[in-house]
């Protein structure tokens, strides 16, 4: 007796731009099944098949085996029906528009290496094939996707690719169901698809498609820089090993003095000469989302020193896109190593992504613009890491992962929406329905109009692609501090909509986003070590080296860094000599503050004896000024001190060189560790001071000693910092039941507070909890302000 039954399937999830409906289609004719499959836009993917009821239980269990590597299966919804026809063959319908409750779209995916071999003529692949060195390669397994995409569902009608109609070769493919490109949306071949050119500094054309590179190629041995429109926006490019080209660059780029630049490699094993890779590193540079990883530079190789002056690490990623390819290709023959590869923009100005703005914003700083005519819809920067054991910690998440949902510990429910706009620095936007939260791809510093803008932007972008109607905002979330540009932009939306604004602390936004990446109920107790540069507090100072206890809805400010004075406010960020006078103060009386100054200060302020002098006298007649506890000024100032770095040229660089000071030393001095912590204190009421530590720098006179001492000096105070912290978080925690201790905030990038403070917590049988899909700076703020903002809503309803 036959068993033929008729199914429906929903499936949700990473299943558009991944080769799903290929995979399940050539899946379900494998199980001899019938009926058709249909892309629902953004409620997934729906398929009614019909076969005997041992081969669709079979077919169901396979799908999760062998489905695509990049997609993601959320959910699987199995209906039996009844048998109202009998199907004859098994067909991909056309899309429809979803209105579901996520985005099935995957972010920008590398190059795979079946397009590789196909492109560079490796293997069974000769260079006959039709993309030999075609620099726009893509199959259903890789290429752009977020970047392209105007609309779902996710169709080349609704993609940049739109404009490049499939040529007889590429719809044979596209139609071919064995084919990895069947149903592919974004690849073409040279005949159909875009193509590169060069111009010159003047407009003029100077080579065309394969000449494009070639002639690039000859450009960059010559010592020249080219302006590279990529998948989401544009890179400058140059010679790697060119002391004098980077020089150029940072002298036309004005702001960018110091700031470190990333480097491509072509492969691990040059990666291999020119940095200390792991095989964690390894496998995160070699990922489907490519980003940079900052590795520990090797010594006395010929990279310029110029690429990240005063530190021993270096940004470096693998190519990502055909075109990187070709380029490697072209240089390797040309004799040249790694390239630079860095965002082109003007400082502080969001990417140019079209070529009127490309040529006009890079104008006066690349040579030759090595330009494509595929529309890029969304820009979107490369993300960044960097890993600290077998953990992989991101600063910037971006590319290869936007727009790619959190699960969110909190259900907003169906039909309302939360939006939330970040912080100021290092930001993104966040938006929360249902159970999934989305961020944007990485904004930058909302710090100007043009920022301001691009976050408008990407906010609405994600509102049309998640379906989402104004009527459906139940509230918009902000950042406490009320003079961000962020906070303002918040508020007139919010008038907008006539909806609510929320506002949220900055710190308690960094422990909220912790439940998100450790996938915890917002009912759960912890501690949470939240550290970082700046963020607005309750009382209206500047916050920054904190200790909460209880729930997300209930914390408790246990400890808290000690207020320091900030001389000068903000000039004390830029110039952290300012933050080391103020420490001696309170350690000094007014002569001896002035003569331990005038040694340590003065030579890392523009204005020389008259600021220090300026500087010392303010301190000495306690004026008034603004205070913080951040722990990002005591590593700014412990990096004046040591000699690491006495001006900020851009955001954490004294932390950042402190941290590379520390990796040069050559032993861990333990009993050096023993008296920075004996140096610091707790008192009754939760303070915590840290200045005693410092002067046991000041009084060693280390400023004059050999590096070696300096270096060790500086491992031996950050790894004191962690175990401090962690012992207080260890006895809240033990003093209060809580078996959990977090650590969110842009100071646990730094390797060995990070690596210190968790050995130390996971050693005491509490669990140390951090972050790993989101950045712990400023990139997890706006995801903790849409929790915050959900749980208010809800609790209000």
């Amino acid at each position: 007796m036959s068993s033929m039954i008729t199914v429906q399937v929903d499936i949700t999830g990473i299943v558009q731009g991944v080769g799903f409906r290929p995979f399940l289609f050539n899946l379900a004719v494998t199980h001899g099944l019938k009926g058709w499959i249909l892309n629902r836009g953004n409620a997934g993917v729906r398929m009614e098949i019909q076969g005997e009821k041992e081969d669709i239980e079979a077919f169901l269990k396979d799908i999760d085996h062998e489905k695509p590597a990049i997609s993601r299966i959320d959910d699987v919804s199995v209906v039996k029906l009844e048998i109202t026809r009998h199907y004859q063959d098994l067909k991909i319908k056309e899309s429809e528009e979803g209105r579901g409750e996520t985005i099935v779209l995957p972010a920008d995916i590398a190059t795979c290496n079946a397009c590789l071999s196909e492109m560079m003529g490796h293997g069974t692949q000769e260079k006959s094939s039709r993309y030999f060195m075609y620099p726009f390669i893509a199959c259903a397994h890789c290429g752009p996707r977020f970047t392209t995409v105007v609309d779902l569902p996710y169709d080349r009608r609704v993609t940049t690719m739109t404009q490049f109609p499939l040529c007889n070769d590429c719809l044979k493919e596209y139609r071919d169901k064995g084919d990895r490109r069947f149903h592919a949306q974004t690849f073409a071949c040279p005949e159909c698809g875009p193509h590169y050119w060069i111009e010159d500094a003047g407009g003029v054309t100077i080579g065309e498609r394969s000449k494009a590179f070639s002639m690039a190629s000859d450009k960059l041995t010559k010592g020249k820089i080219i302006a590279m429109k990529g998948i989401g926006g544009v890179h400058l490019v140059w010679d790697a090993m060119n002391e004098e080209t980077t020089k150029i660059v940072r002298q036309r780029k004005k702001n960018r003095k110091t700031k470190p630049f990333a480097i491509m490699v072509r492969n691990i094993s040059m990666a291999r000469e020119y940095a200390h890779v792991s095989s964690f590193d390894e496998s995160i540079l070699k990922s489907h989302r490519r980003p940079i990883v900052i590795l520990l530079k090797k010594l006395g190789t010929d990279l310029a020193h110029g690429i990240a002056p005063g530190l021993n690490s270096i940004g470096m990623m693998l190519p990502y896109m055909g075109s990187h390819h070709v380029l490697l290709e072209y240089i390797t023959s040309a004799g040249l190593g790694p390239l630079v590869f860095t965002s082109g923009n003007t400082s502080g100005i969001p990417m140019a992504i079209t070529i009127d703005d490309i040529k006009n914003q890079l104008g006066e700083i690349a040579d030759y613009f090595l330009l494509h005519n595929r529309d890029i819809y969304q820009r979107c920067d490369d993300s960044v890491g960097k890993t600290c054991g077998n953990d992989f910690l991101l600063i910037r998440r971006s590319r290869g992962y936007v727009p790619e949902f959190l699960i969110s510990p909190v259900n907003i429910g169906k039909d309302k929406v939360i939006i939330a706009c970040g912080a100021e620095l290092h930001s993104n936007a966040a938006i929360l329905k249902r159970d999934k939260i989305f961020t944007t791809q990485y904004i930058g510093d909302v710090s100007n109009l043009e920022t301001l803008e691009y976050l408008d932007q990407s906010i609405n972008h994600f509102k049309k692609l998640l379906r989402i109607d104004d009527e459906e905002i139940a509230t918009v979330c902000c950042d406490q501090h009320p003079s961000f540009l962020s906070t303002n932009y918040a508020k007139e939306l919010g008038n907008e909509l006539n909806v609510p604004l929320t506002p949220v602390y900055h710190h308690h936004s960094h422990s909220a986003a912790l439940h998100i990446d450790n996938r915890l109920p917002v009912n759960q107790s912890m501690i949470y070590i939240t550290l970082d540069g700046v963020g607005y507090g309750s009382d209206g100072n500047a916050w920054g080296g904190e200790i909460f206890a209880g729930t997300i809805d209930n914390l408790q400010r246990v400890a808290h860094l000690k207020y320091l004075k900030m001389p000068g406010g903000d000039l004390a960020v830029k110039y952290p000599a300012r933050m080391l006078a103020s420490i001696l103060s309170e350690q000094m009386d007014p002569g001896m503050l002035e003569s331990s100054f005038q040694r340590l200060g003065k030579i890392s302020l523009p204005g020389k004896e008259a600021e220090s002098n300026l500087v010392i006298k303010q301190l000495n007649e306690n004026h008034r000024m603004p205070i913080t506890s951040s722990m990002g000024r005591i590593l700014d100032a412990t990096s004046v001190a040591l000699g690491a770095c006495s001006r900020a040229s851009y955001d954490g660089e004294p932390a950042i060189r402190l941290e590379g000071l520390a990796e040069s030393a050559r032993k861990t001095d333990e009993k050096l560790i023993d008296s920075y912590i004996q140096s610091f204190s707790l008192n009754n009421h939760g303070i915590i001071d840290f200045t005693r530590g410092i002067m046991h720098i000041v009084n060693d006179n280390l400023s004059g000693e050999k590096k070696a001492s300096r270096a060790v000096h500086a491992r031996a105070f950050l790894l004191a910092v962690g175990r401090f912290f962690a012992g207080i978080a260890i006895n809240e925690a033990m003093e209060r039941g809580i078996d959990k201790i977090g650590m969110s905030g842009g100071v646990f990038l730094n390797r060995y507070i990070f690596t210190e403070l968790k050995r130390m917590v996971n050693n005491s049988r509490i669990k140390c909890l951090h972050h790993s899909t989101l950045p712990p700076g400023d990139g997890c703020i706006a995801p903790g302000q849409a929790i915050i903002g959900a749980m208010r809503f809800l609790q209000e309803s």
